[in-house]
């Protein structure tokens, strides 16, 4: 059983209409992202308010995290009604 995986490609399935290969794209995964940012950002806000040990160890989970001031303006808050 064929299975799709990642994002259909229109163009490269529409011009090898005959193969049977169903072509894909995949984004590569990278921790050092836009909402782990925020999420970091968030955890050293909260350390200078609160003695909750944990948030030490959620902050070493997110190592890999480039630090950097989050500017609220720039989050884009996607939702769907349904």
């Amino acid at each position: 059983m064929k299975v799709l995986r990642g994002r259909y490609v229109i163009e490269k399935n529409f011009t090898n209409f005959y193969h049977q290969n169903i072509y894909c794209e995949f984004d590569e995964f990278s921790m050092d992202n836009e909402l782990n940012r925020f999420f970091l950002f968030a955890i050293r806000v909260f350390k200078r308010y609160s003695s909750y040990s944990n948030l030490s160890r959620c902050e070493m989970v997110l190592d890999e995290v480039q630090y950097e001031h989050v500017d609220f303006n720039r989050i884009k808050l996607y939702h769907r009604t349904i």
